[in-house]
């Protein structure tokens, strides 16, 4: 069977993600960098890794940082991989977590509420600070991947603002790992 021509000499980059990918989903969190020179094909990788996690039933949050020369807006790649999310076909149920468990996060997207609700969660996370944020997502995420297995990849990271390497970092050094089911979600 001959492989799709953007998976050439990517076989073993893409074995030792599945094996990454089944530590994690038996509860060994994982923290993996793509790193190479600028064209060699990172995003077209990035974008092979999703749709095989996609086809496996997993949640992905995808995010780009963006190179600013002013101040940085805070947590950008991850609120743009959340409303991403939220529009897309489960996104109803990713909004009701978020009103759970990160209404902070949910307050940053208000084109998902209408005026009394965008007023009401205002009044809620008035005065929030960026700790809560962070504990927020953390808990986000713990919740979500209670469910089923979410990866989250930041494309640019070396671009990204300090809040979302906060994020990242406290997410990345949870001591609990989580278990989305005892399935075996390996490639077919």
């Amino acid at each position: 069977m001959l492989q799709p021509r953007w998976w050439v000499g990517r076989t073993g980059d893409i074995e030792a993600l599945d094996h990454l990918f089944q530590q994690a989903v038996t509860g060994n969190r994982q923290v993996v960098f793509i790193t190479g020179e600028a064209g060699i094909g990172k995003t077209t990788f990035v974008e092979l890794v999703i749709e095989r996690l996609l086809e496996r039933g997993v949640g992905v949050l995808w995010g780009r940082c963006i190179e600013h020369f002013g101040i940085d807006e805070a947590f950008h790649p991850l609120i743009e991989a959340l409303r991403e999310r939220c529009g897309g076909a489960d996104g109803s149920l990713l909004l009701m977590r978020l009103r759970d468990h990160a209404p902070t996060w949910l307050a940053q997207m208000p084109g998902f509420l209408d005026a009394r609700d965008r007023a009401a969660l205002q009044s809620e996370v008035s005065g929030a600070t960026r700790e809560r944020m962070l504990r927020e997502f953390c808990e986000l995420m713990e919740v979500l991947s209670s469910e089923r297995p979410w990866v989250i990849i930041v494309e640019d990271l070396h671009w990204s603002d300090y809040a979302t390497l906060d994020v990242l970092s406290l997410f990345a050094q949870a001591a609990k790992g989580v278990r989305a089911g005892a399935r075996d979600l390996s490639a077919g």
